[in-house]
């Protein structure tokens, strides 16, 4: 069955962060056999996504700033302004009239900041994918926000016919905390990634991310102050992902044994014959996709709870849990796995772990 879909994203799909990269693998999936008019919210200065693909069609890319923030804040001022970031209402008046012009089989809300424009928009059904439980993330920074948050992120999910997020433990804050059903689902796992194999024991250390992302780069800002004088000098540290700041560049110059590789199309190579991944994370809410490219490329990761947030314990032995900066170096010291031992998590973890309940439910 064709479905004819207008699917609203927050974010330019892409590969350079977990959540874009997942919006661009969905679509391209449901480019190959439904029909989509897209609608992006994107910065300036990000180049439009491009699908290639007869059946995707972008029918508006809107520019986010600042004053479009402040602007979507004003006009729904009740709202907690993370869900308003993207609201305007002429988009809103873009897609009531879009919705009289084309019969949508479903309207698909990809990342919280686009569930408000639901609240306005009358069908039969409406998806929405939850990156994040937003409450969650607010509520770890022991601030009022996180009342607030959780007053409009429960408004605006019961206007949703289905929800899914990337975890039970999402899922089941959300029955918990707004009484609602919701179903988890998983990343895709680039190929490039089930494709690598660990060829060698490398002696080096990976960090991985967007590191535009606060939570990112003040983890590694941590790990460079407090864990990395702690270490023997004669483990060698890689840096991959998509613009380091330019404080922590000029830092890690100083340390011939750190090295940063900047984005790399294709890093799970990289990935699959380090000794270990490590996030230390402090802040952030959802599973980490990193974590989870980690494992399918039969690699070890130490992190902090909230890097193995949402992520089965089933996993256990390539999950190596660290808190301290003691920690951090004994776990870094000890940690060693054989190719061998690699080979077969990565097998046990590729068999379990995917399923996509999302496209079953997009295809029906």
């Amino acid at each position: 069955m064709i479905n004819r879909i207008l699917f609203l994203t927050a974010f330019n799909p892409s590969k350079n962060d977990a959540g874009s990269n997942y919006t661009r693998q969905l679509l391209l999936e449901l480019g190959e056999s439904h029909i989509i008019d897209l609608i992006i919210f994107k910065k300036k200065d990000v180049e439009t996504f491009d699908p290639r693909m007869r059946n995707i069609s972008i029918i508006k890319a809107v520019k986010v700033s600042t004053f479009s923030r402040l602007k979507g804040f004003l006009m729904v001022p009740f709202i907690f302004p993370l869900f308003s970031s993207r609201f305007d209402y002429n988009i809103l008046v873009f897609i009531k009239n879009k919705k009289k012009e084309v019969r949508y089989d479903i309207i698909y809300f990809d990342f919280s900041q686009t569930f408000l424009y639901s609240l306005f928009i009358t069908h039969p059904r409406k998806v929405f994918m939850s990156h994040d439980v937003i409450f969650q993330r607010y509520e770890r920074r022991n601030s009022i926000s996180a009342f607030w948050a959780g007053i409009s992120e429960s408004w605006l999910l019961k206007t949703a016919t289905k929800i899914f997020t990337f975890s039970k433990k999402d899922s089941d804050i959300i029955k918990n905390k707004y009484g609602l059903n919701s179903t988890p689902t998983t990343f895709f796992i680039q190929k490039e990634a089930i494709e690598a194999k660990a060829m060698i024991n490398g002696n080096y250390f990976v960090f991985y991310g967007n590191w535009q992302r606060p939570e990112n780069y003040k983890s590694l800002k941590w790990f460079i102050d407090e864990v990395y004088p702690k270490l023997p000098k004669d483990l060698f540290f890689k840096i991959l992902g998509y613009k380091l700041p330019d404080e922590l560049s000029a830092m890690i110059q100083h340390f011939e044994n750190i090295e940063y590789l900047g984005f790399i199309d294709n890093p799970y190579q990289i990935l699959a014959n380090a000794r270990a991944l490590i996030t230390p994370l402090s802040k952030g809410a959802g599973v980490k996709v990193k974590v989870i490219e980690s494992f399918a490329c039969g690699t070890p990761v130490i992190g902090s709870e909230i890097s193995f947030e949402g992520i089965d314990n089933k996993y256990y032995e390539f999950m190596i849990k660290a808190k301290t900066p003691d920690d951090y170096r004994d776990s870094i010291e000890c940690v060693s796995k054989t190719i061998n031992e690699k080979h077969n998590f990565k097998k046990l973890f590729i068999k379990s772990y995917i399923n996509k309940p999302v496209l079953e439910y997009l295809n029906k």
